[in-house]
């Protein structure tokens, strides 16, 4: 501790010399030499990095959540444009199917994975009427 002043930077130091508690001890003890005015002066300029860094670390995270939230919406939109589309291939496979005349609605029903009801629905909408 006592050489500690003029040891070089290529000094191995103890391993509890490298605690952040000691060095903030060995750093105030160095800022102790400082006039009134000094020290003031860096006391306000800690505050303002503090402040700065605090103003830096809340706009990250505003836009970490900004993200976080537009990639949500995003996968949500992608989820729902895949059920879309799955529902209308679906849709107009049943349509070809009806149209061929060959299967039952049951048929068709579970060649599609779908209910019976919704082979019916799409049966009562392309012949005009409604289920």
């Amino acid at each position: 501790m006592k050489l500690t002043d003029i040891a070089t930077k290529d000094a191995r130091l103890p391993d509890f010399m490298r605690e952040g508690w000691l060095e903030e001890t060995l750093k105030e003890l160095d800022n102790a030499n400082l006039t009134p005015e000094q020290r003031a002066d860096w006391e306000i300029a800690i505050a303002r990095n503090m402040t700065a860094k605090y103003a830096m670390e809340d706009q990250i995270k505003d836009e970490v959540d900004k993200r976080v939230r537009k990639a949500e919406y995003n996968v949500q939109k992608a989820k729902s444009d895949a059920q879309k589309a799955e529902y209308d291939t679906k849709r107009k496979a049943i349509i070809n199917l009806l149209n061929l005349g060959v299967l039952s609605v049951d048929q068709i029903a579970k060649v599609q994975e779908v209910s019976e009801q919704f082979v019916l629905s799409i049966q009562a909408e392309i012949s005009g009427r409604q289920p």
